[in-house]
């Protein structure tokens, strides 16, 4: 019966169930008309997703049609992809990030939040909740994210340096071994790709937190559907029609107008769009 019920829950949204545990949760068993009953806490279970809604958090498609650095490298075979790449995109701050520095011209009504203005290492995404340090309360930032500091530059304002050509090598190889081996031995994972959901009405994005080598050599090699589970201790759905409880607008550490350009855009993006904002060269594209 529990079998059952839980294939019945994924297959509802289009997903088929591959493993599942005894011990599901009765809540998850009587709320499985949408991703929704996904969210209950319970022992994890993998599942197979679409390729084409998968996404890393950059915002980059893991799918044939859009554009991710990993899979544009396996595509083209080309060393020079992933250099350009970390050469071009080295965002000192979540403004850059998300938006490529173009808030001026496109979001001009965003441009003074200070969400924007923390640095990539310190950022938490707006829908999470992050606890705030002794420091931090002290300091009275619990009124918005504090403005980027030295150390920040330092690291982020030349990124080719911190992406040392050794390390941009590693990344190659280490996506090229990948690809040969599922190419010839097909796709047994150990560990599955994780991440959660972002909803939107009818449609759905999977955000993925672990695995990015793993589905950029999946969708090269043509795989249509991908196996995934989600990640633990967080949300399996974030939908935006709680946007307004996220916690980060909640606590004001980042406006709406912000919080809902963010999310939209892993729906409107397919990672094309912002690699030319980066200035990836068309011949990659």
């Amino acid at each position: 019966m529990i079998k059952h019920s839980i294939k019945k829950v994924i297959n509802n949204f289009g997903y088929e169930i591959i493993k599942n545990d005894s011990s599901i949760s009765t809540e998850l068993l009587n709320n499985y008309s949408y991703p929704e009953a996904l969210y209950f806490r319970s022992k994890n279970f993998a599942f197979y997703c679409d390729i084409d809604i998968c996404m890393n958090l950059l915002q980059f498609s893991f799918s044939p049609s859009g554009w991710h650095p990993f899979v544009a490298f396996l595509k083209k075979n080309n060393i020079s992809i992933l250099e350009e790449y970390f050469e071009k995109y080295s965002p000192r701050s979540l403004e850059e990030l998300f938006f490529e520095g173009n808030t001026i011209n496109k979001y001009p009504q965003i441009i003074d939040d200070r969400y924007l203005q923390i640095a990539p290492r310190n950022y938490v995404m707006p829908w999470f909740y992050k606890k705030q340090s002794p420091n931090e309360r002290k300091l009275g930032l619990h009124i918005g994210p504090p403005q980027i500091d030295e150390r920040d530059l330092a690291l982020y304002k030349n990124k080719k340096e911190y992406y040392t050509k050794n390390k941009i090598n590693i990344h190659g190889r280490h996506l090229k071994d990948i690809y040969e081996s599922i190419r010839i031995n097909g796709y047994n994972p150990v560990n599955d790709i994780k991440g959660y959901f972002l909803r939107d009405g009818d449609k759905f994005r999977f955000l993925v937190l672990e695995g990015e080598h793993r589905a950029a050599a999946l969708s090269i090699l043509g795989y249509k559907k991908v196996r995934v589970t989600f990640s633990q201790n967080i949300p399996r759905v974030i939908d935006y029609k709680d946007i307004n409880y996220f916690s980060q607008v909640v606590r004001n550490e980042i406006c709406h107008d912000t919080a809902k350009l963010i999310f939209k855009r892993y729906f409107t993006q397919d990672g094309k769009e912002k690699a030319q904002n980066i200035g990836i060269s068309s011949k990659y594209l």
